[in-house]
């Protein structure tokens, strides 16, 4: 199981992170600010998930 956790954060993060890259070129300063954030939450968002993944299955 925490394998299986670990690989889907990191999995995650990979994709959060292409998909961040793949805009980064057509935006200006101030989208790219507001396109992070909503990607930080995203991420977040992920990570609570997976946490409370975890505490159930303990």
């Amino acid at each position: 199981m925490n394998g299986k956790f670990i690989g889907g954060m990191a999995l995650g993060l990979m994709v959060g992170a292409a998909a961040e890259m793949a805009v980064m070129p057509y935006m200006d300063k101030k989208t790219k600010r507001k396109v992070r954030k909503k990607v930080n939450m995203a991420k977040n968002r992920m990570y609570d998930m997976g946490g409370n993944m975890m505490s159930m299955m303990k």
